[in-house]
């Protein structure tokens, strides 16, 4: 059994699936959304009502939470699994691993939760209920390891994926300096988290649009499993001119001068790229006043936390306004040495990652553990 509960995770998920497959001995279900469904896995549960950020958001949730929780339980009761696969979704996914836990029923923890970002206490809870951690970010090995659990590092995910895309495209058009510039908007993955952004973005696209005039075009990168039409609202404004992204997620990223992003894996992705980026997050009051006193980092884009500094500019909360995110943005479209130098530091990321490919390794942990050879 798999079980993920957001778009990014769906994605990892599929691909190691995909592996898992060539193996006529392996059955994949459980909860996911559409990548791990055409991968093959028999979905007990879509995801898709489930993907919320923030703490009052997921109380707003609960019963649907509650809901594919107790369908998910009854599986493991009803039908035990040789093993239960939990991909990112912490939670969710702490509270399925102490009942599977309690039932003999062998569990591994692929992508880890973000212990070290905040409420590290819950590693009583892996260190209890979860056979091995699976990490994609290489410091979280030594983290689980100094905490006395069984742990490794498997690469990460989106440097397998941006490898895929980099063999079938070798090159790319060349940007002048008297081209207009290109602005990518990636307002998150969840359907809440695109109402509370998009909005903003929009407006410090118009702010934007000011400054540079017809030097200036925007471009939304859609996330996966969101209807076109839930972006149609905020995009009528034709003084914007943003059009939704038609290409690959890596040819959109490959061919930005600037990325407005939610945190979260885009930024990392863009880092990968060497897209300049600035990132931006809200939620509502009560769950920021919450997770403020939770969070044990200084950052919260992907890019920051893995560099310990601040090479990407962050826009969170209160500061997450249409006049900073535009001065930032001009700032950084008017000053191309500005952009380089962070294109420069987003890129020396990728060699802390080094050449693994997480779902082949997954694969080969998974088939051990369940005593298949290969």
């Amino acid at each position: 059994m798999l079980v993920a509960g957001e778009a990014s995770g769906d994605k990892h998920a599929s691909k190691l699936v995909a592996r898992l497959q060539r193996h006529s001995s392996i059955q994949c279900y459980g909860m996911g959304l559409q990548e791990m469904e055409k991968s093959g896995v028999e979905l007990l549960v879509n995801a898709k009502p489930l993907a919320v950020i923030g703490l009052v958001e997921v109380i707003r949730h609960y019963p649907a939470l509650r809901h594919a929780f107790q369908l998910l339980k009854q599986s493991l009761i009803n039908t035990p699994p040789d093993l239960l696969i939990l991909i990112d979704y912490p939670e969710f996914n702490l509270k399925l691993a102490r009942i599977a836990s309690r039932l003999g029923i062998k569990v591994l923890f692929y992508i880890s939760p973000q212990l070290w970002a905040w409420r590290p206490y819950r590693i009583k809870k892996i260190k209890r209920y979860v056979n091995q951690m699976l990490v994609i970010l290489p410091f979280e090995a030594d983290f689980y390891a100094a905490h006395g659990v069984a742990v490794e590092y498997v690469g990460h995910p989106l440097i397998e994926d941006l490898k895929d895309w980099e063999r079938h495209h070798t090159q790319l058009p060349n940007h002048s300096d008297s081209a207009a510039k290109t602005i990518l908007l990636l307002p998150g993955s969840r359907s809440g988290e695109i109402k509370c952004l998009l909005p903003l973005m929009c407006s410090t696209a118009k702010l934007i649009k000011q400054q540079f005039s017809n030097n200036i075009q925007f471009r939304l990168l859609p996330a996966p499993d969101i209807h076109p039409n839930l972006y149609a609202p905020y995009l009528n404004d034709h003084s914007i001119n943003c059009s939704i992204a038609n290409e690959s997620i890596y040819t959109e990223m490959k061919h930005a001068d600037l990325a407005i992003s939610a945190t979260g894996t885009a930024t990392l992705q863009l880092a990968l790229c060497g897209t300049p980026l600035i990132a931006t997050h809200k939620v509502s009051r009560l769950s920021y006043w919450l997770l403020k006193w939770f969070i044990t980092i200084p950052f919260l884009s992907l890019p920051n936390i893995i560099a310990n500094r601040p090479i990407v500019p962050e826009y969170l909360q209160n500061d997450a306004t249409p006049e900073k995110l535009c001065q930032q943005a001009c700032e950084l479209l008017s000053n191309q040495a500005k952009r380089q130098t962070m294109k420069q530091e987003l890129l020396k990321l990728r060699e802390q990652f080094g050449n693994l490919v997480a779902s082949e390794q997954t694969e080969k942990i998974v088939c051990k553990i369940l005593g298949i050879k290969q």
